[in-house]
C-alpha cells in the first residue's frame, strides 16, 4: 500500500519524464544525427522510448527502495516490542492473552476452605461440616480473613483446608457479626498472601475476579465487573457494599474479591440473583483487622456514633438541584440535622457540604462514617472529637463534633 504523499511524489516524477519525453520529441533530427534523413524520423521515436524507459526504471528502483525501508523499520518495532507502542504513545501491551488466568494462578494458593465440624451430634454422626465457605491468607503466620457467616455461625471445631491439601485446625482470633467479618489463624509459616487493595478506588465498570474454595474442592473462579461501589443494603450497618456480577456461588462467600492487580478489594458475601452479587469493601475489612489485633475481645461490637444528621452523597445532578449551580460535585451534603444532637452543638446546618473529617477525604456518606469510627477506635472505643471541614455558601470553614456513643 502507498500512502497519498508518497503517491503524489511517484506521479509527478513519472509526470516530468513524460514532459522531457514530448520535449526531446520536439526536437529536430539534426540535433541526434546532423541532416540524416533515416535519422529524421527515427529521433523522435528513440527520444520518447528511452524517456520512457529511464522513468520507469527510476521509479521503480524508488519504490523498491522504500519498501526495503518500510519491511526494515516494521521489523526493527516488532524486534524492540516497545518502540511500536511508544511512537504512538500507548501503553505497553499486556505481556500474556491470557491476562486473568495468569491472575488467577498467582492468587489461588492464597485462598482457603473453611469448615466447622462436630457442632451437633447429628453433624458429627454424619461426618457432615455443619458450615463451610471460603476465606484468604493475610499474613504469612496464618492469619485469614472470612465472614462470620463461615466462620462463627456455629459452635464447634474450625477446620482450614490449603490448596496444597493441608488440613489444619484454626482458631477464631475474632468476630463482628453485624457486619460478617471474622479472622481465624492457623499455626503455619511461610503461606501465601494475597495483598489488600483499596476499595476506595474502585469504579463501576472494572473487571474482577471472585475466587472461591467450596466444598474441599479445588478453587473456582467467576468473572465480572464492578457494578455499582456503593451499595447500602439496608442491613443496618454503616457499610457500603461493592456489587458485582461476578457470579459468589456456594462455598465462595468469605473469598476475595481480586481486581486486576492481584489484590482482593472485597470479601464475598452474598448472591442476591443472578447476576447480582455482593462484596464487603476491603478497606472495610482492614478497619475491623485494626480493631481485632488491637484489643483482645474476641466478640467486636462496634459501637455506633451518633452525629444527629441526615446525610446524602453528592454527585453533580444534585448539586445542581440543591444550589442551582455546577462546581460543587464532591463532599456529602447535610440534609438535615437532628435537634439536641451532637451536630447542632458543633455548629452545623442544613445544606452544609462536608469535605473531609479529621483530614481525610469525605466523598460519600461512609466516609465520614468510616472516619468517625478511626477517631473512636483511637480514642480507645470513647468518644472522641471530630474535626470537619464544611463549606457553606461558598466559604469554609472547621467545626469540632464530638459523637454520642450507642451500644458497643
Amino acid at each position: 500500500a502507498i500512502s497519498s504523499r508518497q503517491g503524489l511524489l511517484i506521479g509527478r516524477f513519472l509526470s516530468r519524464n513524460a514532459t522531457t519525453a514530448r520535449h526531446l520529441a520536439s526536437v529536430p533530427s539534426a540535433s541526434f544525427n546532423g541532416t540524416n534523413g533515416s535519422s529524421q524520423s527515427r529521433g523522435p521515436q528513440w527520444a520518447s522510448k528511452v524517456a520512457l524507459v529511464s522513468g520507469g526504471f527510476l521509479a521503480g528502483c524508488c519504490l523498491t527502495v522504500w519498501q526495503l525501508r518500510r519491511q526494515r523499520s516494521f521489523s526493527e518495532a516488532a524486534g524492540s516490542g516497545v518502540a511500536l507502542a511508544a511512537s504512538a504513545n500507548r501503553p505497553t501491551p499486556p505481556t500474556s492473552v491470557n491476562h486473568i488466568a495468569d491472575l488467577v494462578e498467582l492468587v489461588s494458593p492464597t485462598a482457603v476452605n473453611i469448615r466447622v465440624e462436630g457442632s451437633t451430634a447429628l453433624h458429627s454422626m454424619l461426618g457432615m461440616p455443619s458450615s463451610q465457605g471460603s476465606g484468604f491468607i493475610i499474613r504469612e503466620d496464618g492469619l485469614i480473613l472470612t465472614n462470620a457467616h463461615v466462620a462463627g455461625r456455629f459452635k464447634g471445631s474450625l477446620v482450614v483446608t490449603l490448596t496444597d491439601g493441608r488440613e489444619l485446625p484454626a482458631e477464631l482470633i475474632a468476630i463482628d457479626a453485624e457486619s460478617d467479618m471474622a479472622l481465624v489463624k492457623v499455626s503455619a509459616r511461610d503461606l501465601p498472601v494475597l495483598p489488600l487493595g483499596q476499595s476506595k478506588r474502585c469504579r463501576a465498570g472494572e473487571w474482577v475476579i471472585a475466587i472461591g474454595s467450596p466444598l474441599t474442592l479445588s478453587n473456582t473462579v467467576t468473572v465480572g465487573i464492578l457494578s455499582n461501589t456503593a451499595r447500602n443494603l439496608g442491613t443496618g450497618s454503616n457499610i457500603e457494599y461493592l456489587q458485582t456480577d461476578a457470579a459468589i456461588t456456594f462455598g465462595n462467600s468469605g473469598g476475595p474479591l481480586v481486581d486486576m492487580h492481584g489484590q482482593a478489594i472485597g470479601i464475598n458475601t452474598l448472591k442476591a440473583d443472578a447476576g447480582i452479587s455482593f462484596a464487603i469493601p476491603i478497606d472495610e475489612a482492614k478497619n475491623f483487622v485494626d480493631q481485632a489485633l488491637s484489643t483482645s475481645r474476641q466478640v467486636i461490637s462496634r459501637p455506633k456514633a451518633y452525629l444527629g444528621l441526615t446525610l446524602l452523597s453528592l454527585n453533580p445532578t444534585i448539586a445542581r438541584r440543591v444550589f442551582g449551580r455546577d462546581g460543587i460535585d464532591k463532599g456529602v451534603l447535610v440534609h438535615s440535622v437532628h435537634p439536641d444532637s451532637p451536630a447542632q452543638r458543633a455548629g452545623l446546618a442544613s445544606y452544609d457540604v462536608i469535605l473531609t473529617a479529621d483530614g481525610e477525604s469525605v466523598r460519600r456518606v461512609s466516609d465520614l462514617h468510616r472516619a468517625v469510627a478511626k477517631a473512636t477506635q483511637r480514642g480507645g472505643g470513647k468518644s472522641v472529637t471530630v474535626r470537619l471541614l464544611v463549606l457553606r455558601s461558598g466559604r469554609e470553614l472547621q467545626l469540632d463534633v464530638q459523637p454520642e456513643l450507642q451500644g458497643g
